[in-house]
């Protein structure tokens, strides 16, 4: 759509890293099998492509949280339907025992009681065996197992620590399918270390940033990310 992509100058998407420095996070960074830092080129940049449906926007706010000049901004409008998505994704081919998410998230506005998926890990896309790692927000940090006929198969995992409405911090989310185990880590504190379902197995893998699946969706939600990387091995 030709909404998708827009780069605002609105003052309530600055803060105060106005002065932002010419390096950016990408390249000052160890080696990633995927990083963006929203900084230097346009969207997708480093990812391969987006889904973003009529109505939902992709958007680069001016001033990150950390680092550069730019972040990625992902909003579902208000009267939104449930199908509502506005996320950008990239697919690996080969699988991989360990899959790590980094990116710093604030929550921007919500829908009280309900909740929606801000990022994705999936597993064997578009197979009967696809299972999916959701990383959402349900008035608390959750990351959800998804898998079986149609996807029929949900088990939650709450943090113990969630991200404060309205403030940035560092989310850092391990997948290891072949030992059975996510953790995650808020601001440096592990916030969930548990195991997860046996049927987890390495595969070929899509990531997926910003947001998929929204309940309440007519009420809008809002997410904001920057310096996004992700490492396999």
């Amino acid at each position: 759509p030709t909404d998708a992509f827009i780069r605002p100058e609105d003052a309530s998407v600055r803060d105060a890293f106005a002065d932002a420095p010419a390096v950016t996070f990408c390249k000052t960074s160890p080696e990633y099998t995927l990083c963006e830092d929203f900084d230097d080129v346009p969207l997708p940049g480093a990812f391969a492509g987006h889904e973003v449906r009529p109505g939902r926007k992709l958007w680069i706010g001016k001033y990150g949280p950390a680092s550069g000049a730019s972040f990625l901004i992902s909003t579902i409008n208000p009267g939104s339907p449930p199908e509502a998505t506005a996320y950008l994704y990239r697919s690996f081919p080969v699988p991989a025992n360990s899959l790590i998410l980094s990116f710093s998230i604030r929550i921007d506005a919500f829908t009280q009681g309900k909740g929606a998926d801000f990022a994705r890990i999936v597993l064997a896309p578009d197979t009967p065996t696809v299972h999916v790692l959701t990383i959402g927000y349900r008035g608390s940090l959750e990351l959800g197992e998804q898998f079986g006929p149609g996807l029929g198969t949900y088990i939650g995992h709450t943090a113990s620590s969630s991200p404060k409405v309205g403030e940035w911090a560092r989310l850092v989310v391990t997948l290891s399918p072949s030992n059975h185990v996510i953790q995650a880590t808020l601001d440096g504190n592990v916030v969930l270390n548990e195991p997860i379902d046996t049927t987890w197995e390495p595969a070929n893998h899509r990531v997926q940033l910003g947001v998929s699946y929204a309940q309440g969706a007519a009420t809008g939600w809002r997410f904001s990310y920057d310096d996004f990387t992700y490492v396999a091995k």
